[in-house]
């Protein structure tokens, strides 16, 4: 929940979100959040609301999240679902991921986890083989 300038300050930085980006996700002037952030106007009650921090349902830019999890650039996930870097970039700059942006990405994470699980499987299955003979 966000308070006071210092929680905001920890909202924007755990996820990664500018003040521009932040001032467009709520449709406010970035000089206001600006003023938030130096403790020169107050946050209003309802910025929780906003945010959708009340529910429980805040859901951080998927490429941003991706992109900082996995340690990768931009144009190195463009390359993994196969988009440009560009449109990649403007998905974040407008925070509207497209379905099958969105989509390419969760199959890009199902398929590095699927990956790890083979890993795992071809390891058990080599100590398997070393045990019985």
């Amino acid at each position: 929940m966000v308070k006071n300038k210092e929680d905001l300050k920890k909202y924007l930085e755990e996820n990664n979100i500018t003040q521009s980006d932040f001032a467009r996700k709520i449709d406010k002037d970035i000089s206001l959040i600006t003023r938030w952030l130096n403790g020169e106007r107050n946050i209003p009650n309802n910025i929780n609301i906003l945010l959708g921090l009340e529910k429980g349902i805040v859901e951080q830019n998927i490429v941003k999240k991706t992109c900082k999890e996995l340690g990768l650039t931009y144009a190195q996930l463009a390359e993994q679902i196969g988009y440009s870097e560009p449109a990649i970039k403007k998905a974040i700059a407008n925070d509207n991921v497209s379905e099958p942006m969105r989509k390419a990405i969760e199959l890009y994470l199902k398929i590095l986890e699927l990956e790890k699980q083979l890993e795992d499987y071809t390891i058990l299955k080599s100590a398997i083989k070393k045990a019985i003979n």
